[in-house]
């Protein structure tokens, strides 16, 4: 009996280190994506993090590392079994200085979970913008891929909200139907290389 005691004891020891160590360490992980990665951030071409920056917020992007088809077939009590919180934190800069004039906001994702070898980062992206004279708005991406250890870019072309706006009103007032995809048929992403992102980014 004493032995099951023993037993007992050690499992109620470990249970109670675990659950402090599930909380303490994905909160010291998702710290250590920050000041302690910029020496890497210059070789990438990701703009480094200091104090004249912001947590702007950190957001809850999703539960289950699953595609959306298959989230349909996956119950709620399995997510929370799993525990995989796909986080987002938004950073931006307290002034301007070294800062390029389109940049918007800096993004760091990253998995948090009670189990532990699931903490993990996963992607870090700089974002910048051009707005359009053509009621249209150019994104680029600069990004890096810490499950693949790679960089990437990625720029897109959208119509402008407002824009979108004045149409949907427009239709809604004259009594017209807004039928199929045409207000999107001008949007379009596509992914570019690194030195061509930054050679855009010179443009603008």
């Amino acid at each position: 009996m004493t032995q099951i005691k023993q037993i007992g004891l050690l499992l109620l020891v470990l249970f109670v280190a675990y659950g402090f160590a599930a909380f303490f360490v994905p909160k010291y992980l998702s710290r250590g994506y920050i000041e302690s990665f910029n020496s890497k951030r210059t070789e990438l071409h990701l703009l480094e993090i200091g104090n004249a920056w912001k947590l702007d917020s950190i957001v809850l992007e999703g539960r289950g590392n699953y595609s959306i088809e298959d989230r349909k077939n996956i119950s709620e009590f399995q997510l929370r079994l799993e525990d995989e919180r796909l986080y987002c934190q938004y950073w931006s800069p307290v002034t301007s200085e070294d800062i390029p004039a389109n940049f918007v906001e800096k993004r760091i994702y990253y998995w948090e979970s009670f189990w532990l070898w699931k903490n993990k980062r996963l992607f870090e992206q700089d974002v910048f913008e051009k707005k359009g004279r053509d009621n249209t708005d150019t994104e680029l991406i600069i990004g890096f891929n810490f499950k693949n250890d790679s960089s990437y870019a990625n720029q897109s072309k959208f119509i402008t909200a407002v824009f979108r706006d004045s149409v949907n009103r427009y239709a809604e007032n004259n009594n017209l139907e807004i039928c199929g995809n045409g207000l999107v048929v001008l949007e379009g992403s596509e992914f570019i290389s690194v030195s061509d992102a930054l050679s855009i980014l010179k443009d603008w």
